[in-house]
């Protein structure tokens, strides 16, 4: 595969991301099961900040970001009946 030599407009991609969901389920109508969980505007949006300000570091290379490697030592830590009670309380809010 050759690269073009000019990239596709925002908008296009736009477009083509948009075209690629098309059949993608609803999760926020809170009825898809697995995979996907709303947690409400304010999380969400923290989240999706946190999310932006990691888009490009690499987590296989803990040497060049050591700040992947304290959320990883962090979410490991988490007890695993933490870990269950957040899988059985998002899973009984769906039904």
């Amino acid at each position: 595969m050759k690269l073009p030599e000019k990239g596709m407009s925002r908008t296009d991609i736009t477009n083509q991301l948009d075209n690629f969901k098309i059949d993608d389920l609803d999760w926020e109508s809170g009825k898809v099961f697995g995979y996907v969980f709303d947690p409400g505007k304010e999380a969400m949006a923290v989240g999706k900040e946190a999310y932006m300000k990691f888009l490009t570091e690499n987590a296989l290379d803990f040497t060049s970001f050591p700040s992947l490697y304290k959320f990883e030592k962090m979410f490991n830590a988490l007890p695993a009946s933490f870990r269950e009670r957040l899988l059985v309380e998002y899973t009984n809010s769906i039904f």
